[in-house]
């Protein structure tokens, strides 16, 4: 799953092999343009643009090489049409269909076996297809340089990433890097600075990246330190770093001030985990969450209890989700990095105390997903102690109260396909379950 440019300047990606959905990491070398559906429609017979899109219901999704796609990071006049620069995608795999309802690729008249689209051809054909579709005036479209001062952030004014409302400062924040003060508070840790190579983790972090230095290599995730959700999670992290050295990267130091709370991690060399099927690395989970079952929760965490389920389902079966394992909850592939003889479980952002099958539960609604049927999923979840002792009727509470909690998220953010996605994972396994 890496681009790679040749010499045509064009990006020779292809989704991976499988009938299920990939979760494609948006930020690093691929970018996104989203348009209302009936654009894409028409790009497909009249389009100059040859690349395949994404289709659903309701929208058409092109993947850009973003080293490219940022000369054309634009307030798009098109109503509906979004420019995503960060943010998690769910692609179809290559063996999905490519015909019928439902999230697939589709490819124009002409396609010649690209999946990675041209920005200055996408843009083109995007305004000419809103002349067609829709006709002239305020529908009519053009793409404007990142420069145009129309696109910073207004005060006062709401924008979205990926799918989540923000304010202006924040979306600030996230594409420009800290100012000097910044860099003032970390350098008793870090020395004279070399580099500074901003990375595709830590999506809920105001910054992450690689940073070189005098005093060696460290990963760094900071975050404003203001009132809110986002900071008690870096202080989760930061209180749990030490029970869970031994699958995690070891955190080296930590700085904070008025305006920042900063972590410094050892750097570890990986690559992200692929959880398809038969994928060797699907052993490699199993241990690491085997091996987080046995690690003592620490007493700051005895307030932790794992809730996030309540609300999807009845009191009584909420009460068989409670329990003292410490719990990572948001397992998923970018969440696994596999080393050459070592694994690490990373962005411990909300750590919590709960029933032990809550984990590998959560990885096999991840595992059908990613192709998996629900039998080869179970199968899997079997390897982990956690899910061998697990109560069956707890275990349909579970899948329940998933389904509904992946409908209600996928219904708060109609446009992101990743999370209809999960929502017919997670339906797929009450189905099987025999729940209704």
């Amino acid at each position: 799953m890496v681009a790679r440019r040749p010499r045509s300047g064009a990006y020779a990606w292809a989704p991976p092999a499988g009938r299920g959905f990939h979760l494609l990491a948006i930020g690093g070398q691929l970018e996104a343009v989203r348009a209302p559906a009936d654009l894409g429609a028409w790009m497909r017979t009249n389009g100059t643009e040859k690349a395949a899109h994404i289709a659903t219901a309701q929208h058409a999704v092109w993947l850009l090489p973003a080293e490219e796609a940022a000369v054309y990071r634009t307030a798009w006049r098109v109503p509906g049409v979004r420019h995503v620069s960060s943010g998690l995608l769910a692609v179809p795999q290559a063996g999905r269909p490519e015909a019928g309802a439902g999230v697939r690729w589709v490819v124009p008249r002409g396609w010649k076996g690209r999946h990675v689209a041209s920005p200055s051809r996408l843009a083109k054909d995007l305004a000419a297809a809103a002349r067609a579709v829709w006709g002239g005036g305020e529908r009519s479209a053009s793409a404007r340089p990142r420069n145009d001062a129309s696109l910073r952030p207004q005060r006062g004014v709401q924008a979205r990433v990926s799918g989540h409302r923000m304010p202006p400062e924040e979306l600030s924040m996230r594409n420009d890097p800290p100012g000097p003060e910044f860099w003032s508070l970390i350098h008793p840790f870090t020395g004279k600075r070399t580099s500074a190579n901003r990375t595709e983790r830590g999506f809920g972090s105001d910054f992450t990246a690689v940073v070189e230095c005098e005093k060696g290599s460290f990963f760094i995730k900071a975050m404003r330190n203001r009132q809110g959700g986002r900071r008690s999670s870096i202080l989760r992290e930061r209180a749990i770093a030490s029970t869970v050295r031994p699958i995690a990267p070891a955190l080296v130091w930590e700085a904070e001030n008025d305006d920042w709370i900063v972590l410094g991690y050892e750097v570890v060399s990986g690559r992200r985990a692929d959880f398809t099927t038969g994928s060797p690395d699907l052993s490699v989970v199993a241990e690491l969450i085997n091996h987080l079952r046995t690690l003592p929760a620490p007493d700051v965490a005895r307030t932790w209890a794992e809730n996030r389920w309540d609300r999807f389902t009845e009191p009584e079966a909420a009460r068989l989700f409670r329990g003292g394992t410490l719990l990572h909850a948001d397992i998923h592939p970018s969440n696994v990095m596999v080393g050459d003889g070592r694994s690490w479980l990373v962005d411990w952002s909300w750590p919590t105390l709960g029933v032990a099958f809550i984990d590998p539960a959560c990885m096999v609604v991840q595992l059908i997903s990613t192709g998996h049927t629900p039998a080869q999923a179970e199968t899997w979840a079997g390897q982990c102690e956690g899910w061998a002792k697990a109560d069956p009727a707890a275990l349909d509470a579970f899948a329940r109260a998933t389904y509904r909690m992946w409908v209600t998220r996928a219904e708060g953010r109609p446009d992101e396909s990743w999370l209809g996605a999960m929502v017919t994972a997670a339906q797929e396994w009450t189905r099987h379950r025999g729940l209704t």
